[in-house]
C-alpha cells in the first residue's frame, strides 16, 4: 500500500523572497509529478536572510558530502534513479572534481540572500534535508534540483538533444547533424559538412563525431556523453553522483548525380 503524504504548507513570505519561493514550489511539484517514488518533497522551510554571521555555516552545510544528495543513473531509465548521497561514494570528497564543484557552490552562497530547507522522504521511511539558496530573483542552488535533469526532442536532420532541470532551465545539449553539398550541375557529391556539440552547464559533457564518405553520401558516426553532478575515475571506473544520459548513432545525406546538361545547340548564320 502506498504512503500517504502531507505536503507542508507555505506561509506568507515577504515580497522579497516571493519569486523564489514560487519557482520553489513549481519545482517539487514538478519534482513529485515525476519521482515521487524515488523521494518525495514534503515542502519547503523558510530559514530566512543570509547574512555574515550565518553566511559560512550555510556554505559549509552546502557542500558537506553528508549533505551533498543527487539524482544519479541513466536519466533515460527513470526506474533505476536513486537519490546518492556524496558521501557514499569513496573518494569523491577528497577528489579535485569534487573541491571544484565545492568552489562553485561556494561562489553561489556569496551571491545569495535568503536560504531555505526542503525535507524529502525515501522509500525506506528516512527524511532527509536538502539546503536551497536564492537572491531576490532566482534560486541560484539546490543540489538535488539544480543538478537532476530530464532528456527531450531528437531531430533536427540527425540528432538533438536538449536537458532540463527541475526548474526547466536548460542545462545540457548533445546536436549533430550532416549536410551533403551537391554539384548544383550535375548534383553529384563535391563535399560534406557537418556539426557536433555536446555542452552541459555543470558536470561532464563528451562527444565523439566522424564523417565518412560513402559513394554520394555523407555518413555521420556521434557518440554523447553527459553527466551532470560529481565525478571520479578510480582504477579505470568512472563513479560519482548525477544523472547520466547517453545517445550513438548515425546518419547520412546524400547527393543523387543527374549527369551533365546536354550542350546548348549553336546557331550559326548562313
Amino acid at each position: 500500500m502506498r504512503a500517504v503524504w502531507i505536503t507542508i504548507i507555505i506561509g506568507c513570505f515577504s515580497a522579497g523572497i516571493a519569486q523564489p519561493v514560487s519557482e520553489l514550489e513549481r519545482a517539487i511539484a514538478t519534482w513529485n509529478d515525476r519521482y515521487s517514488e524515488i523521494a518525495y518533497c514534503y515542502g519547503i522551510d523558510d530559514m530566512g536572510s543570509i547574512d555574515e554571521q550565518n553566511r559560512d555555516m550555510i556554505r559549509n552545510m552546502l557542500i558537506d558530502p553528508a549533505n551533498v544528495w543527487m539524482l544519479t543513473g541513466d536519466v533515460t531509465r527513470p526506474e533505476d534513479l536513486v537519490l546518492r548521497s556524496a558521501a557514499d561514494v569513496p573518494y569523491l570528497a577528497q577528489s579535485e572534481s569534487y573541491e571544484e564543484w565545492a568552489s562553485r557552490v561556494s561562489s553561489l552562497v556569496d551571491q545569495a540572500t535568503y536560504w531555505f530547507v526542503l525535507t524529502f522522504g525515501l522509500p525506506n521511511g528516512t527524511c532527509i534535508k536538502s539546503v536551497a539558496i536564492a537572491n531576490d530573483g532566482q534560486i541560484l542552488y539546490n543540489s538535488i534540483f539544480s543538478e537532476a535533469f530530464h532528456v527531450e526532442g531528437n531531430g533536427l536532420l540527425c540528432f538533438r538533444a536538449l536537458g532540463f532541470n527541475i526548474f526547466g532551465m536548460v542545462v545540457a545539449r548533445a546536436e549533430a547533424h550532416v549536410d551533403a553539398i551537391c554539384n548544383p550541375i550535375t548534383g553529384c557529391l563535391m563535399a560534406c559538412t557537418h556539426f557536433c556539440d555536446a555542452w552541459i552547464l555543470a558536470g561532464i559533457a563528451r562527444k565523439n563525431c566522424t564523417i565518412s564518405v560513402i559513394g554520394q553520401c555523407c555518413k555521420l558516426d556521434y557518440d554523447f556523453e553527459l553527466r551532470s553532478g560529481i565525478w571520479i575515475r578510480i582504477f579505470g571506473l568512472t563513479l560519482g553522483i548525477g544523472g547520466v544520459y547517453t545517445a550513438s548513432g548515425s546518419c547520412v545525406d546524400c547527393c543523387k548525380c543527374r549527369g551533365a546538361p546536354a550542350p546548348t545547340p549553336v546557331v550559326r548564320p548562313y
